[in-house]
């Protein structure tokens, strides 16, 4: 190879190197600490609670007929469990308001925040300059 042709390839190394490395890592994982900071694997300082986003997800949900068929029991204690009393009762079919039909339940609004505590695990997704946790991760067994 030529002075110019080795030229040639270590200005194309350099310059894909240099937009490799120019270009932020887009995901990221995170845990929240004691202080509702979050704290990203590959970013050193806390970001405050103040300065990252949480994805909140709306969900169109439609619930089958046999899904909505229950028994009522009752008597039952505080925590549901059964008691020498407890009856059940014929089945019954729960029906949902506002929808398409009586199975279709709009706007199901599943929001992460009030479930992140300290120590949990998470997503980061970067928009621009700005951190959002899209969810909250888990290990497959969990």
């Amino acid at each position: 190879m030529t002075g110019k042709g080795v030229n040639r390839l270590a200005r194309a190394i350099d310059a894909r190197t240099i937009k490799k490395t120019a270009a932020p890592s887009t995901m990221d994982f995170g845990v929240i600490d004691e202080e509702g900071n979050l704290r990203l694997d590959q970013f050193g300082p806390p970001i405050p609670r103040s300065d990252y986003l949480v994805a909140e997800w709306m969900l169109d949900v439609t619930i089958p007929l046999l899904s909505r068929v229950v028994r009522m029991a009752s008597p039952v204690t505080s925590e549901g469990e059964d008691t020498p009393g407890t009856t059940l009762s014929p089945p019954t079919r729960i029906d949902f308001a506002g929808g398409k039909d009586s199975g279709h339940v709009p706007h199901v609004n599943l929001r992460f925040a009030p479930e992140l505590q300290p120590g949990d695990r998470v997503l980061v997704l970067w928009v621009r300059s700005d951190p959002v946790i899209i969810s909250k991760v888990v290990t497959a067994g969990a």
